[in-house]
């Protein structure tokens, strides 16, 4: 009696460790052949950002998107283009190598798409940055609508 039971929870084990190992392999698609728009629109975000193309990074916003960044307060704002474009102008101006490395992408929802990735870059003095990131990004009609970015800017 005591085998069958040793036996049914190695089978439960296994079952769970496949199913997890799954998951995650799917988790960690950064970007597939069979990525959804969304998928690839992150895609194409992140290209923009390492380009440091500012302006045309904003056009993938819906003209009332709403953000989300410790570094702006609590809740949400808008960002007009020209405000948009100096924040990132400024960050690289202090950064000037800055790229994002994309760790995950978690597709959640029809129109959601989760995002881990680290910031880095140098600035001047040998100043470093390396700062690991979680972005919410929700879509409507190939835009973004929604960028909530959660990291801790406390050190």
């Amino acid at each position: 009696m005591r085998l069958r039971n040793l036996i049914f929870l190695s089978l439960i084990c296994l079952s769970v460790a496949t199913a997890c190992n799954d998951n995650a392999a799917e988790a960690n698609n950064v970007i597939g052949d069979a990525a959804s728009p969304n998928q690839q629109l992150v895609q194409q975000y992140f290209d923009l950002f390492n380009q440091h193309d500012w302006e045309k990074l904003y056009d993938m916003y819906s003209s009332n998107a709403a953000f989300k960044d410790p570094a702006m307060g609590p809740g949400h704002h808008r960002l007009s283009k020209e405000e948009f474009v100096k924040k990132y102008s400024e960050l690289t101006h202090m950064f000037p190598d800055l790229k994002d490395e994309v760790k995950s992408i978690y597709p959640s929802k029809q129109n959601v798409v989760v995002v881990e990735f680290v910031s880095v870059g140098n600035g001047e003095g040998g100043m470093q940055l390396e700062l690991p990131i979680c972005t919410i990004f929700e879509f409507e009609n190939g835009k973004i609508t929604k960028d909530y970015t959660y990291y801790n800017n406390v050190e």
